[in-house]
């Protein structure tokens, strides 16, 4: 195996990029959990859409560093490895996107109920 890192080829670069940013992905949801109140419903969708979104870039970044040490998969399972990358981060917005939803209809019945009284 030769250790050489070639800084100027495309492929070094596109992975110090993507480490750039698995890196600020992953801390996004770590830090937030840390800090936000996780009962409240907003915070926990907050969590999980970056969760989701940021774990399929941690993966991908695995895969990408697997892939240059020696690790050659079928094409078939780099096809499911994207496949999943998708689906974890339209799930972590889905995710997202269902308790916004649901946050608002709960504030917007707590505003109509404070105005009948």
């Amino acid at each position: 195996m030769n250790w050489a890192v070639p800084w100027a080829h495309a492929e070094v670069v596109n992975t110090i990029f993507l480490a750039v940013a698995a890196i600020i992905m992953a801390l996004v949801p770590i830090i937030y959990a840390f800090r936000a109140n996780l009962r409240d419903p907003l915070a926990r969708a907050v969590l999980a859409g970056t969760g989701g979104a940021s774990l399929a870039f941690v993966l991908t970044l695995a895969a990408l560093i697997a892939y240059h040490s020696g690790w050659n998969p079928s094409l078939s399972v780099w096809s499911w490895l994207t496949r999943g990358t998708y689906l974890l981060v339209a799930l972590g917005e889905l995710l997202f996107l269902l308790a916004l939803l649901r946050v608002l209809r709960e504030h917007k019945h707590s505003q109509q109920g404070d105005g009948s009284e």
